[in-house]
């Protein structure tokens, strides 16, 4: 399973996306990058909660490459950004 911290979670849930989309978790353009995407939710998807809301959708595919990673955030010049780290 893929962790989310509270930092992150604050970031992700600050995010605007249509109503009946969700922030998603995608596999990048360039092999080996991930992106956000707003899209549908998936059957399948591991769904980050907080409050009730659904945060942040991953595809399952992702969320196995990831089990125990951990989504933050580090600050940069330009403001907070999500980090993906292993223990």
């Amino acid at each position: 399973m893929l962790n989310v911290t509270e930092p992150a979670k604050d970031l992700l849930q600050s995010l605007d996306h249509p109503a009946g989309t969700v922030v998603r978790l995608e596999p990048g353009e360039a092999a080996g990058t991930l992106s956000l995407r707003v899209g549908q939710p998936q059957v399948g998807d591991q769904v980050v909660e907080r409050g009730g809301d659904e945060i942040l959708h991953v595809p399952a595919t992702v969320s196995a490459a990831l089990d125990g990673a951990t989504i933050d955030t580090v600050k940069t010049e330009t403001g907070r950004r999500l980090t993906i780290s292993r223990a």
